[in-house]
């Protein structure tokens, strides 16, 4: 499992007492934490499992400067104005799985669960859910003799439950 990650921040500009920059009072490091793998993935897609190949998540998140005329540089840090979380799941797939997509194919929202790792701890379960997601197309590909498929979706929100739209989860 890799997982990549991206960040913003406001480029705060602290003028001394003479007109001259201070320094700042951090500096970024990297971590001292090693890489951990996990295997077992497994995608639950509408109450049917799937052995899962690999998948890829975007929250969609839409951020732009906070504009603040009396902040320096004329912002005040960052705000999220929209998101549009998107995704994709490769899937093993047989002719007795098929039938257990046809209704995500067809177009009908439903639930997912995508988790690897078998045991909490240390490594852990890494689990993503997504309350409903929809099919936006896909293709069928071939693995050493496996087929294999990929399902593109788009997390749809549901107004109807005060439950979020996705989750994550280390255990």
């Amino acid at each position: 499992l890799k997982i990549g990650g991206a960040f913003q921040v406001a480029d705060w500009m602290r003028i001394g007492a003479f007109g001259s920059a201070l320094n700042r009072p951090w500096n970024p490091k990297l971590p001292n934490v090693d890489q951990l793998k996990l295997g077992n993935g497994r995608a639950v897609l509408g109450g049917f499992s799937f052995k899962l190949r690999s998948f890829t998540f975007d929250p969609g998140l839409e951020i732009q400067p906070r504009v603040n005329i009396n902040a320096p540089n004329d912002i005040d840090g960052f705000e999220i104005v929209g998101d549009n979380p998107t995704g994709q799941i490769e899937l093993y797939f047989d002719s007795t799985e098929r039938i257990a997509i046809d209704d995500f194919l067809a177009g009908r929202e439903i639930e997912l669960c995508i988790q690897t790792g078998s045991t909490a701890g240390h490594p852990g379960v890494f689990g993503l859910w997504c309350e409903k997601i929809r099919y936006t197309g896909g293709a069928i590909g071939d693995e050493s003799g496996n087929i294999t498929i990929s399902l593109p979706f788009q997390v749809i929100e549901d107004n109807s439950t005060t439950l979020p739209r996705f989750s994550f989860g280390i255990f």
